[in-house]
């Protein structure tokens, strides 16, 4: 993940290996009769630029004091781990159940859209395993 100070720009990187992704789902503000969320759409909510909320500032050594600041979640090629589990949250921070359908594919997760700089000439694919209720 990495940090960004709203008020000086300076960047704080944090590596975190993985091998558990907890992906929210997404509310659809326009929801069509069949449309369903999708896999990608979690893991394009997971990836989106977020900004910090006031009782969350971060303390920027350059400005030596708490901040506001950006945070962007991403996701590295090398740190893909050979099985990858995802896990679905089906609750909200207030504790209500999300019902919602989440569409995901039978045959195989393509990662390289949600990975940054794939350096790989073809796709990280994760081939499904068991899906658990």
């Amino acid at each position: 993940s990495r940090l960004i100070c709203k008020n000086c720009g300076s960047i704080s990187n944090t590596f975190e290996p993985f091998v558990v992704l907890s992906l929210a789902i997404p509310v659809q503000k326009e929801k069509h009769d069949g449309d369903m969320i999708t896999l990608e759409e979690c893991f394009s909510e997971f990836l989106k630029d977020e900004t910090l909320a006031d009782s969350e500032k971060w303390y920027c050594a350059s400005c030596n004091e708490l901040c506001p600041a950006g945070k962007k979640i991403s996701i590295l090629e090398e740190g893909l781990p050979p099985v990858l589990v995802i896990q679905l949250k089906r609750f909200t921070a207030l504790g209500v159940k999300v019902n919602e359908p989440v569409k995901f594919p039978l045959d195989e997760l393509n990662m390289k859209p949600f990975v940054l700089n794939s350096v790989q000439s073809g796709t990280l694919k994760y081939r499904l395993y068991a899906v658990t209720d």
